[in-house]
């Protein structure tokens, strides 16, 4: 491995491939990072360099990166104002023939390389090419893959009915270099979309049918709160004229800036629902939309959707709710129960998850632990129930709440989930004195594992004094 100043390693020869992924302070994740690493070092075809963009980290990234002694792998560390600069910085650094990317929380099928350099020694002339997509939690689960809407066009990227998934796209550097990769002022408010654009303009971008990677899907993933969206589209509307002016395929295109921009905030709003249901965040995306093009086609479907929702579950980032109704919390779990075709557990009922959120809005606590989170139904009426409260998750494990993401999305952007053992939680690192706590138990002991000795020696007597809102029952 290559650090510091990124000298050259003796192979000064340029390779086929280069890799690259942009990190910054991953120690939180190192097992899904160690994991990509592997992915990409494990890969059949072996001619590639593995160039780590590091954005300054402060928690000891850099000494994971430094177990692996590859002389592939080319790392660099140094501040940087945003990821997107990093994401151009890593871009300019890749010798590579042909570049791909693998991030901290994605992994590599281990015949990708082999089955992009197939492509394009049977497409010369190609841009860029995008395969399906799987997906990966942090405990490693996978699951996929999906077919993204193919084939290509620019017309359609720029209003957002297609979108490539980047951990499964190539790209020739040639024409990266030929889209500006050294030379244009990027937008880094806008990141990929201006990627995608320039380099429409200049060759074929191709779908090609097999999986090349896992995303990441997990509570730290930043495409999890709906908030990342507001700057992105203000920033898209603001830079959409331009990018038409600049393009001569758009220039010449149907598509208007107006329609664009509409379908931009379709695509968020869609985006949203997936993690805040019908929220505010969600409407104010559908009337933007409205307002640049009324009549789009996509406007009908984003409302059928909104009014077969389940529920909202969480407002996205923070956004209070109305109080959620007995009849509410027992579509939850007639949702949940279908899934399992079972009757759900018969401790969480609608009356439970209602008493549960009546006393989280009287004790308007600033922190909620809970123990045991299973599909997360209380986890959910803590999110909707305490606007204002921080709220730790203890299990040790996570599917079962990432499977039911699908059927009842909900922002975990106030959550940390974390996935160990009760017994070795720390819990006085999870308040301060001055907090409002609701200490939630939803586990029983188990052989051997004496977990409410464990909470009762240890984590109730470290508890805030008079900040205990209640005790609740175990399962």
């Amino acid at each position: 491995m290559t650090r510091g100043n990124d000298v050259m390693s003796i192979d000064q020869r340029t390779p086929q491939f280069s890799i690259y992924s942009v990190i910054k302070n991953v120690v939180g994740r190192k097992a899904m990072f160690r994991r990509s690493i592997e992915s990409v070092l494990h890969q059949t075809f072996t001619d590639f360099e593995y160039v780590i963009q590091d954005g300054g980290s402060t928690d000891g990234t850099a000494d994971i990166v430094a177990q692996y002694a590859d002389p592939r792998i080319r790392f660099l560390s140094e501040e940087d104002s945003c990821g997107e600069e990093g994401f151009f910085r890593a871009l300019k650094r890749c010798r590579g023939r042909y570049i791909g990317s693998c991030l901290s929380d994605e992994e590599l099928f281990p015949e990708a390389l082999e089955r992009a350099r197939q492509v394009f020694d049977a497409h010369p002339h190609i841009a860029a090419f995008y395969g399906n997509v799987s997906y990966v939690d942090e405990n490693g689960n996978k699951s996929g893959p999906r077919v993204p809407p193919h084939p290509f066009s620019i017309e359609a990227y720029v209003c957002q009915t297609l979108v490539p998934p980047f951990c499964s796209s190539f790209f020739r550097r040639e024409s990266l270099e030929q889209a500006g990769l050294h030379e244009h002022a990027w937008r880094y408010e806008i990141g990929e979309f201006e990627f995608w654009i320039r380099l429409a303009d200049v060759g074929a971008i191709l779908y090609q049918p097999f999986s090349i990677s896992h995303f990441g899907r997990h509570s730290q993933s930043h495409t999890r709160c709906g908030e990342i969206y507001d700057a992105m589209l203000a920033a898209r509307e603001r830079v959409m004229p331009a990018l038409f002016r600049e393009n001569e395929i758009l220039r010449h295109s149907k598509v208007t800036v107006e329609q664009a921009i509409a379908g931009n905030y379709a695509w968020a709003a869609d985006s949203v629902f997936k993690v805040e249901g019908p929220s505010k965040r969600w409407a104010h995306f559908l009337r933007q939309a409205e307002r640049h093009d009324p009549s789009s086609q996509r406007l009908p479907k984003l409302r059928s959707k909104a009014r077969k929702a389940v529920s909202p579950v969480g407002q996205g980032c923070g956004l209070p709710v109305p109080p959620l109704s007995t009849a509410h919390f027992a579509r939850w779990i007639e949702t949940l129960a279908s899934r399992q075709n079972r009757l759900y557990h018969r401790d969480q009922s609608s009356e439970t998850l209602a008493a549960l959120a009546s006393q989280a809005r009287a004790f308007d606590p600033t922190v909620i632990v809970e123990l045991g989170t299973l599909a997360g139904l209380s986890l959910r009426t803590w999110i909707t129930s305490a606007p204002r409260a921080k709220i730790h998750a203890v299990d040790r494990s996570f599917a079962e709440l990432h499977e039911t993401m699908r059927l009842l999305p909900v922002d975990l952007s106030r959550v940390t989930l974390l996935e160990q053992d009760i017994l070795d939680t720390d819990f006085t690192s999870l308040w301060t004195p001055q907090d409002k706590v609701i200490f939630f138990v939803d586990a029983h002991d188990l052989p051997g594992v004496p977990i409410m000795e464990h909470v009762l020696t240890k984590a109730l007597p470290a508890l805030p004094d008079g900040r205990l809102a209640h005790k609740f029952g175990s399962r």
